[in-house]
C-alpha cells in the first residue's frame, strides 16, 4: 500500500505509455493511475493487486501491528484489526471491479 491515496509518481511515467499498447499495472490500489493509462489509449490493461494484509505480515520495514496502526489513520479504520482491513480491501476490490467493468481485465 502506498503512504497516500493518490500516486504522485504517475505523471512522471504516463507520457511513456503508447496508444494501443498492452500492459499490466502492478499495485492498482484505487485505480487512479489505471484511468490515466486508459486515457493514453491502451489496447489492453491487466490490473494486479492482492488487496490483502498478508504481504504486510512479514514486512521488514515495520511490525504488522505498527503497519495496522499506521494505515488505520489513512484509511480511517477503527479499530485497526485485521478483520476491518480485510473488509476495507474487499470493498476497494469491489469498487475497482465495478469501475472498470467491461473496460479492462481485472
Amino acid at each position: 500500500m502506498m503512504g497516500k491515496l493518490v500516486n504522485s509518481d504517475a505523471p512522471n511515467i504516463i507520457h511513456l505509455i503508447k496508444k494501443d499498447s498492452i500492459g499490466a499495472e502492478i499495485g492498482v490500489w484505487m485505480g487512479n493511475t489505471s484511468i490515466e493509462f486508459l486515457n493514453q489509449g491502451v489496447k489492453e490493461l491487466h490490473l494486479i493487486d492482492p488487496y490483502s494484509v498478508e504481504p504486510f505480515k512479514e514486512n521488514s520495514e515495520m511490525s504488522y501491528k505498527k503497519w495496522l496502526n499506521k494505515y488505520k489513520k489513512l484509511l480511517r479504520i477503527n479499530p485497526a484489526t485485521e478483520e476491518n482491513f480485510i473488509k476495507y480491501y474487499n470493498n476497494v476490490y469491489k469498487q475497482i471491479v465495478e469501475k472498470f467493468k467491461g473496460k479492462i481485465v481485472v
